[in-house]
């Protein structure tokens, strides 16, 4: 479950990075779940750029790099997601 809101929210930003700062926040928000706190600051840092005015996205970086944690992520979420990628994996190759 958690896997295709991660999925959803990287696809929705490819497909339309212009279209709104929500798409940033969202995915640094999935990322910042999953404890991986370095690639959420650079999602946030890439929507700042393209929508300086985004106040909400702003407020999120300083939370996160206030944030005393190293980063790395949760090594128990790391298997979770693992896990969902391989099930999808299995059912899209069951599917051929």
């Amino acid at each position: 479950m958690f896997g295709d809101a991660l999925e959803t929210a990287t696809g929705g930003l490819k497909l339309f990075p212009n279209e709104d700062a929500a798409l940033y926040y969202n995915l640094a928000d999935a990322y910042y779940a999953l404890g991986w706190k370095n690639d959420a600051a650079r999602i946030l840092k890439n929507g700042i750029k393209r929508f300086p005015n985004d106040e909400e996205s702003e407020t999120f970086l300083k939370e996160i790099e206030e944030d005393p944690d190293d980063g790395e992520g949760s090594p128990f979420l790391k298997l979770i997601l693992l896990s969902v990628l391989v099930k999808a994996i299995k059912r899209y190759r069951s599917r051929r």
